[in-house]
């Protein structure tokens, strides 16, 4: 979706998702709320983090992306170490709506530096190889398409999985 609509627009959605997450986790009042607020966290940070590594390719040459990309795992990694741990601590020893408030300072600060300063150069749609059909076309409804599902073929042992024949 970013080489349709560019990288910085879907960064700005995931964070705003995220801080919607965030907002809907902290002030739960319910397990349903706090469901939907996680839910919306997951969706927000997962855009967050492929397009982290989308815009960082874009932005470095290719001997030096390992390392650029690395750099940036660090943190990512030491978060999904120390995540669990912090929120067991928050959630026994404080509440657990501090976990959707505890993200909310930073992403306050973030929020404004990635829409003042986050100078992305415009995507060409004449370049581009997605269009607006193709990418809504590609929605999960087509999963079972686009995975080989082949159900009148008869093969399949009743799953629904089309056989592939090995070729010569």
């Amino acid at each position: 979706m970013s080489d349709v609509f560019g990288r910085k627009t879907p960064l700005l959605l995931s964070i705003a998702l995220f801080v919607a997450g965030s907002l809907a986790l902290a002030l739960a009042r319910n397990m349903r709320t706090l469901i939907a607020g996680r839910v919306l966290q997951g969706i927000g940070g997962g855009g967050i983090d492929v397009l982290a590594d989308v815009i960082l390719a874009d932005m470095t040459t290719l001997e030096e992306r390992s390392l650029w990309l690395s750099l940036v795992g660090i943190p990512i990694a030491v978060g999904n170490i120390m995540g669990p741990v912090v929120s067991a601590l928050f959630t026994a020893r404080v509440s657990w709506r501090w976990l959707g408030s505890l993200h909310l300072p930073f992403l306050g600060a973030s929020l404004p530096l990635f829409v003042v300063y986050l100078r992305l150069t415009a995507v060409d749609p004449d370049t581009c190889f997605l269009h607006h059909g193709v990418v809504l076309g590609l929605g999960p409804g087509n999963g079972p398409v686009y995975a080989g599902v082949d159900a009148e073929e008869g093969r399949d042992g009743g799953a629904g999985v089309k056989e592939r024949e090995a070729v010569p």
